[in-house]
């Protein structure tokens, strides 16, 4: 198998990225919560697109959201 098979055959699947407003959305809370979980690890941080971009992996928040499930059932 040659350089460019392997490399086309790999997965290139892209993530969606979230805005804090979709985040606030998901949650249903205010933009100062949001920074709140994240300051206390219990949302992942954002990535910064640009300075002023934050956008959020919605894999991570949905592992997030999950954990946090799973801990208030016990």
């Amino acid at each position: 198998m040659n350089m460019n098979t392997e490399i086309s055959t790999q997965s290139t699947e892209i993530e969606r990225l979230l805005k804090i407003t979709n985040i606030m959305e998901i949650i249903g809370c205010a933009r100062s919560k949001v920074y709140e979980l994240v300051k206390a690890g219990i949302l992942p941080p954002p990535i910064y697109i640009t300075p002023t971009m934050p956008r959020w992996q919605q894999r991570s928040v949905n592992e997030a959201i999950a954990k946090l499930a799973a801990s208030s059932q016990k």
